[in-house]
């Protein structure tokens, strides 16, 4: 895993972004290069123009009908480039991509536009974890953004980490330097017997169509944290303080979402640096929410 500092990072500007919903649009220059239509008697002026050649609507209608590129482009943005990580280096590629296929589809004055300053990036370069011993096997782990890289290979023993009250956290003093730390406590995982989508009847679609608008709702109010949510947070950052302090070289947590071995990566805790703790940050990845 590497780190890099980007001073000014780059976003695509995509004009008409609401009309790629639907497809590709064609600017007006390509759409002169069709076959003109035949000749036709004037209507009346009184009468709108309803043909896909003279109305706006129909014709966007009809590129995101019959010439969509939506699904082409997601598949290029997610599978060919990948994590687009703010100011990575996937997120510049995406961005020129991007710019290149508006160009690409007549589209005039497509470009970037520079934003920031944003501090520094990140980008995983490589990265494996199995268990070693009598009876080796790979775990399901991925690094979080913004979690500093190991360098060569990590061997070491495994801590279970899972305290509730200070008292329970200062007993593992001086105990997990250099450890692989299973931070958290395990998740339950239900099994799935039922169906996780199902198609709706003729009856319920069309219920559904006919449906009115409902009314705007009042806003709701903004929830104030209780005092057992705030004791929490406030647990929770004085234990990745300790962690960080003792010197553990990678944390391993279950993830708060996700299961049939979905794994939901996110951003690193890691606490800024105080006099106390001068030691490097301990790598960071959520393991398997399910086998």
């Amino acid at each position: 895993m590497t780190q890099k500092s980007f001073v000014s990072p780059r976003v695509a500007v995509l004009p008409l972004l609401g009309l790629l919903v639907f497809g590709s649009v064609t600017a007006p220059a390509a759409f002169a290069r069709q076959a003109s239509p035949p000749a036709t008697p004037p209507a009346p002026l009184s009468a709108p123009a309803t043909d896909a050649a003279s109305d706006p609507l129909a014709r966007i209608r009809d590129e995101g009908i019959n010439r969509s590129q939506v699904m082409q482009t997601i598949s290029y943005l997610t599978d060919v480039i990948g994590p687009r990580l703010t100011n990575s280096p996937g997120m510049t590629r995406a961005n020129q991509w991007s710019a290149s296929q508006l160009t690409k589809w007549g589209l005039a004055n497509a470009h970037q536009e520079a934003w920031g300053p944003f501090g520094r990036g990140w980008s995983l370069q490589k990265f494996s974890a199995q268990v070693v011993g009598s009876e080796p096997f790979p775990l399901i782990v991925y690094p979080k953004a913004w979690s500093p890289g190991v360098k060569g290979t990590l061997t070491a023993p495994v801590v279970y980490l899972n305290p509730t009250t200070e008292a329970e956290l200062a007993a593992y003093k001086g105990k997990i330097k250099g450890a692989i730390v299973l931070n958290g406590a395990m998740r339950e995982l239900p099994a799935h017997f039922d169906p996780q989508a199902r198609r709706y009847s003729d009856d319920e679609l069309l219920k559904m169509a006919q449906a009115t608008k409902p009314e705007p709702g009042a806003r709701r109010p903004t929830q104030t944290p209780t005092p057992e949510q705030r004791a929490a947070t406030e647990f929770a950052a004085k234990r990745t303080r300790f962690l960080y302090d003792e010197g553990a070289a990678l944390l391993i947590d279950a993830g708060r979402i996700g299961d049939d071995g979905t794994v939901y990566v996110q951003s690193a805790a890691i606490p800024p640096p105080t006099p106390s703790g001068t030691l490097p940050p301990p790598a960071q990845t959520p393991a398997p929410s399910s086998p």
